[in-house]
This record gives structure tokens, sequence and C-alpha cells, in this order.
């Protein structure tokens, strides 16, 4: 004789159906959910200060924001009012390079 495999009793239960059926579908849900979820994106800012009259050493710096016309940086040996901003080269994925013409600002700091 053939014996067939039973299965365990519980199984047949309409319970244990119900509550497997949302166990799947809330895996399913949840793997929708993170498939539809943007990467996070940030850009990478490789800014180069240039004092205008060149008095001051041209120094390169990594920020996550984008200097603004007015914004005042501390650089090394003093302090700085940014006048301009170029973009030196078209962004590239997650970096873009850009250049900050300023002016000195503080000069006592500035041997």
């Amino acid at each position: 004789m053939d014996e067939i495999a039973k299965e365990p009793f519980w199984k047949s239960l309409r319970i244990y159906q119900l509550w497997r059926f949302m166990i799947l579908n809330f895996k399913i849900l949840k793997g929708v959910i993170y498939s539809k979820r943007l990467p996070e994106f940030v850009i990478k800012y490789k800014v180069s200060y240039v004092v205008a009259n060149g008095d001051f050493p041209t120094t390169v710096a990594n920020t996550r924001n984008p200097p603004q016309i007015g914004d005042r940086v501390r650089i090394a040996r003093g302090k700085l009012e940014i006048i301009e901003v170029r973009q030196l080269l078209p962004p590239r994925g997650e970096f873009c390079p850009l250049q900050a013409i300023c002016k000195i600002i503080d000069t006592s700091s500035i041997n």
C-alpha cells in the first residue's frame, strides 16, 4: 500500500490559511514599496575659492551645499565674502565643480 503523506491538521484550518495569505502579501507589498523608493542622490560640490585681486592663495573645499553670492566663508587665514559663483564643468553624476570669486572682508588675521 502506498501511504499518502498527510498534512498536519492545522494547515487545513481557515485561520492558518488567512495568516499565511497575509504574511505572503505583506512580503510582496514590502518588496514593491522598496523597489519604488528612489535612491538618495546627493550632489557633492568641489568649490575653488579664488580672491579677485590675487592676494590670497586659491583654496579648494568639498561641500554639500553650493555657495551663494553674499555667503561668508572662513578659510585658513581669513574671512572671505563670495561675490560671484561660476560652474567650471557640467555636473557628472554626483560631482559638480564650482569656482567662487571672493573678496577679503577680514584682513586682521592675514599676515
